[in-house]
Parts: structure tokens; C-alpha cells; sequence
């Protein structure tokens, strides 16, 4: 009764308070409901998605670590395999019966190879074939070379041991692992005999701890046998008796397993099947970082509520004072300021009124902004231009570029290479009055050839003819202009980024300029490396490279959308492997005044 009571008296309060307090309640109520309700899908997608990620990450760096482990298994299997098909060591185990040869020669063989303790031969008739180990006969023939015969492998790891001393139970006290390799005849496959050696464990796995403990708890080296051969992190008498139930063969190349707080991430090793690696994550580790990024989910949304219930006050306050806005907002405009918009709160005679003033304002502020951006793309297209001269008056011939091609000029007259001299110097000097002594925006396309050709020849000369520059040019284009220095740039990316890479370090690059209608169609193709589609849109973004002249290729749009606007396009296609192709077109014009009357 007495709730009822209080609920009947809210309920009146709402009732009886201002238009003003009733639509920020019912406004701040919405914008909580809705808040509340995105937190919570948020909250849930995005646990769901970070827990799937999170797996498929740990899965992937799980692959990575067994690739490490791959690498020093690869290591071992190669060694073995370069002592298997040795002439000398065949020939002996054909032929001779001198193990003091043999055992020379292994010794020169594993020289130098990294974490091989000892390497020795059982023949097919099972003898040693290495004075010290002849000692160990029966350990030897009874744990190695007997179990090896029964599984009919190839080659085969043990568990970790001490071979020849004493093996302890625990397997991480033990130092190494036996590597047994059968050695057949190349011609008849006939059992030669076997090769044996002893590897250190700490080299099989080693920089496997650093890899491991950024990710996971625990990480586990173990046969399918249900052996475990070495073992990262802390002792667990449960996650080992778990990791031996795992160990079996699967038909999946990974696995993830969860069992009781921990997932257990498995991925055999490519090279080794009979090892695989398991990697052990325990739940409190696989939802690190989650819980942080929740709070902080949380933390915006109520970032969010606050500066809204504030908007919604001050939004119930302008809705309850419409005629007091839009006297404010009269008298505003009467003493020369440009109001806001005021925003309507019915369809009725205020509401036309403040749609009537809306509707004068909106004129208004599109009168100004037309002119203003009249004004605006007057200032910029002065700017630009400026910016234009004073670049191209300050440019001047990359010290690099000058440096290679003076040290190319000392290097021919040590030769006495005095013709090849004087046309690399016409060259320079043909370049230095293009970027220097000549002032003017525009050049013929006849001299805008004879410059590219002039550049082509300093990297030839630089570089022993990297270059194969040929040009298909319809004669009708030669007179007509074309902005100074608009090629140069292309062409040095093709050089630097197609022709460079490339394995025979020489290339083709056709520049083919033909006329259609009013306009100009230039093309420069390449043979080089070419792009992929990722790195195509990322030059496409910043394609901006320094040249002899620091003129990139971004700057060559630029000054084609200065000098021509929409009337110039400038396009970028390549196959990988194949080439790439950079296409301009321009419309046509014989004097500079054509052009910028136009404009």
C-alpha cells in the first residue's frame, strides 16, 4: 500500500511539472534505455569476437614456434642426409672394413655443425664402427638400433638422455636425444647400416622459452607415443598427465582443446610428425586485456550519457522558449551577426515562423559561402601558381644525382673514355638548362624528349646500360606543349622501383605519345617487377619519390591539375611480374596563353 502510495505521487509530480522537466525525463530515460542495451551488445559481440581472435592468434603463434623447432629438426635431418649420400662414407661401408676411416671422416663432416655431441655408424651387420662406442655394443644395439628396425622408419628421435651415461627419470635433466638414420645404397636401397647421433636437447629448442611465455603458461615438445620430450614453464602434474592424453595421432594438423581452466593448443611438426608441440593456456591468460577493454567500454558509454543529459536539459530549454530564440536570433541579425539555425518544436504559427527565418538564413549563409568560395579558389589557384614558380626557380639538380654522375665522369676519363665523357657532360648541361637557365612553364614535347633522353643516357652511363629507351611518338605531338620536367619523374620510378629489382637488373621502357581529338594521350610502360593491388593503392595515396630534380610523381598531378584541372588525368596500372604502365592525358595547346585564357 504505502509503495502504491509513493508510486501515485511520482506519478502526479511528473504529471504536474513544467513541459521543459517532462521532456528531458522522458528524453534522458530513452537515452539510457538505449545506451544501457548497446552496452550490452557491444559487451557480447565483442567478447565473442576477442575470445575467437585471441584463439586463432594463439593458434597461429603456436605454428610459428613449431616452425622454430622445424628449423633445428631440418638442421639435424639435412646433416644426416649429406652423411648418408657421402662417396666416401658409402664406399667404406661397401668395400673397406676400416673403422678408424670412417670415423675421420665423420669427424670432418660434423665440424662446425652446431649442437651434434657425437656421430657414429652401426652396419648392417651391427657392429660399431667407432673404437669408443664399441664399449656400449649392447645398450646401443638393445635402445637404439633395435627399436628402430621394429618401427620401419627412415630416421627417428628418442626420448631425451645422458647416451652413454646414466639416463635420469626426469626428462628435463637429461641432455640429449638420439638421432638414428638409416643408410641405404642410392642405386639398390640395400641396408648399409644406420648413423647415430647425439643431439643436444638445449639446441633443439632452444629460444623456445622466449617464444613461448609471451603467449601461453605452458608449451610442451611430445611424441606420439605419449612421451613428453621437453617442457616451458612451471611443473603440473595435471597439465602433463592432460598433455600425455593429447599426444596422440590426429588426422588435424592443429587442434584446440579446452579441458577443465586450460585450452590446449596442438600443431604437429611438419617435418617430424611423430613431435608435437602443445601449447597451454590457462582461462584467466586467454581473457587478459578483456576485462580492461570492457571497463573502458563501460567508461564511454557513460562519457556518453552525461554530455547527452546536459544536451537534452539545454534542448527541453530551447523547445519550451521558441518566440524568445527567435527574437534573440531578429535582433541578432538586425545589428549584422549571421545567426545559427533555430530549430522548430511544432507545426504550428511559431513553427512556420522560425521555417520562414530558417529558409531566409539558409539564402543567406549559401550567398556568403558562394562567395567565399569564389574568393577561396581564387586565393589558392594565385597560391598555387606561386608556389609553382617559386619551386621551379628554386629547384635545382639533386646533390646525389650530381655526385653519381661527376664520380661516372671521373671513372671514364681514368679510362680515357673521352667520347663517352663529352656526351655525358652534354647531357648534365642539357639537364641543368632544363631545371635552371629555363624559366618558362611550358616546352614542346620534342624538347621534353630530348631531355628524358638526355637523363636516360647519365644512368646508362651510371648504371651500364640498365636502360632500353624507346619512344613511339605521333610526329603531329612534337609541337605541341606540354609542362617542362612532366615525364623525368615517371620514367625514374620505373628505373628505381620496376627496373632496379630486378634480377637481370635491366629493362624496357616505351614512352608512347599519341594524339586523339582535342587532347594528348602519353603512356610510359615498363617491363620491371611491377606492383600488387595493396601497394598500388598505397602509391596511389603518397607516390611522392625524390628524383635529380626532387620532383615526384604526386607533384606531376598536382601541376597537371593546376595547369588543366578536370581536363587532365593521370592513371596507374600494374601486373606483378609483368610491368607497370603510367598514362597521362592533356589536352592539346601551342601557346601558354591558350591554356590559362582557358582557365
Amino acid at each position: 500500500m504505502q509503495q502504491k502510495n509513493c508510486m501515485s505521487k511520482i506519478i502526479r509530480s511528473f504529471r504536474d511539472s513544467s513541459i521543459k522537466t517532462k521532456i528531458a525525463w522522458c528524453f534522458v530515460t530513452s537515452l539510457l534505455a538505449t545506451v544501457l542495451f548497446i552496452l550490452i551488445c557491444v559487451t557480447m559481440v565483442f567478447t565473442r569476437s576477442f575470445m575467437t581472435q585471441k584463439n586463432d592468434l594463439l593458434l597461429v603463434k603456436m605454428s610459428v614456434i613449431a616452425g622454430n623447432v622445424e628449423d633445428k629438426v631440418d638442421y639435424i635431418q639435412n646433416f644426416a642426409l649429406r652423411v648418408k649420400n657421402d662417396s666416401e662414407i658409402n664406399y667404406d661401408l661397401k668395400f673397406r672394413d676400416d673403422n678408424l676411416a670412417i670415423s675421420e671422416r665423420l669427424s670432418k663432416l660434423s665440424s662446425g655443425i652446431n649442437g651434434v655431441r657425437s656421430v657414429f655408424i652401426v652396419d648392417k651387420n651391427n657392429r660399431i664402427l667407432n673404437n669408443f662406442y664399441e664399449q656400449y655394443k649392447n645398450l646401443i644395439l638393445s635402445q637404439i638400433i633395435q627399436p628402430f628396425s621394429t618401427r620401419h622408419r627412415e630416421n627417428i628421435f628418442s626420448s631425451p638422455n645422458n647416451f652413454p651415461g646414466k639416463t635420469n627419470n626426469d626428462y628435463m635433466n637429461n641432455y640429449y636425444i638420439t638421432y638414428t638414420r638409416q643408410i641405404r645404397e642410392n642405386d639398390t636401397h640395400k641396408n648399409n647400416g644406420y648413423l647415430v647421433m647425439s643431439v643436444s636437447r638445449d639446441f633443439l629448442f632452444s629460444g623456445l622459452k622466449p617464444l613461448v611465455e609471451e603467449f601461453y603458461n605452458h608449451a610442451y615438445i611430445v611424441s606420439k607415443d605419449g612421451k613428453i620430450i621437453y617442457h616451458v614453464g612451471d611443473s603440473n602434474a595435471e597439465i602433463d598427465k592432460n598433455i600425455v592424453k593429447l599426444s596422440g595421432y590426429s588426422y588435424l594438423d592443429h587442434e584446440r582443446t579446452m579441458i577443465g581452466s586450460n585450452t590446449y593448443f596442438k600443431v604437429p611438426l611438419s617435418n617430424y610428425p611423430d613431435w608435437s608441440i602443445i601449447g597451454v593456456v590457462s582461462e584467466r591468460n586467454l581473457r587478459r586485456g578483456l576485462y580492461n577493454i570492457l571497463i573502458t567500454i563501460v567508461l564511454v558509454g557513460f562519457a556518453i550519457v552525461i554530455p547527452s543529459i546536459i544536451a537534452v536539459n539545454r534542448l527541453s530549454r530551447k523547445i519550451t522558449e521558441p518566440i524568445l530564440n527567435l527574437n534573440h536570433a531578429m535582433q541578432s541579425f538586425q545589428n549584422g551577426e549571421v545567426t545559427q539555425k533555430i530549430k522548430p518544436t511544432a507545426n504550428d504559427e511559431v513553427g512556420h515562423l522560425v521555417e520562414g527565418f530558417n529558409s531566409m538564413m539558409d539564402e543567406i549563409a549559401a550567398f556568403i559561402k558562394e562567395i567565399e568560395d569564389k574568393q577561396e579558389d581564387k586565393k589558392k589557384a594565385e597560391i598555387a601558381a606561386l608556389k609553382f614558380q617559386l619551386e621551379l626557380l628554386q629547384s635545382q639538380i639533386n646533390p646525389h644525382f650530381l655526385y653519381n654522375t661527376l664520380n661516372t665522369v671521373s671513372f671514364l676519363a681514368m679510362k680515357n673514355r673521352t667520347s663517352e665523357i663529352r656526351d655525358l657532360i652534354q647531357s648534365l648541361n642539357m639537364l641543368l638548362r632544363a631545371t635552371i637557365t629555363n624559366l618558362n612553364q611550358f616546352i614542346t614535347i620534342k624538347d621534353e624528349i630530348e631531355f628524358l633522353k638526355a637523363y636516360v643516357r647519365i644512368q646508362n652511363y651510371r648504371y651500364e646500360n640498365i636502360i632500353d629507351l624507346s619512344f613511339n611518338v605521333d610526329s603531329e605531338a612534337l609541337e605541341y606543349l606540354i609542362p617542362k620536367l612532366i615525364l623525368q619523374p615517371i620514367v625514374e620510378n620505373a628505373l628505381l622501383h620496376g627496373i632496379f629489382p630486378k634480377e637481370e637488373n635491366s629493362g624496357h621502357i616505351m614512352v608512347t605519345i599519341t594524339c586523339f581529338g582535342s587532347g594528348i594521350d602519353i603512356a610510359v610502360a615498363d617491363d620491371g617487377v611491377g606492383m600488387d593491388f595493396k601497394t598500388i593503392q598505397q602509391i596511389r595515396k603518397n607516390m611522392r619519390s625524390s628524383g635529380f630534380n626532387n620532383i615526384g610523381i604526386s607533384n606531376v598531378n598536382d601541376r597537371l591539375q593546376l595547369y588543366y584541372g578536370k581536363a587532365s588525368k593521370l592513371t596507374i596500372e600494374s601486373v606483378q611480374g609483368v610491368g607497370t604502365v603510367v598514362t597521362m592525358q592533356i589536352p592539346k595547346h601551342l601557346l601558354e596563353e591558350d591554356l590559362f585564357g582557358k582557365q
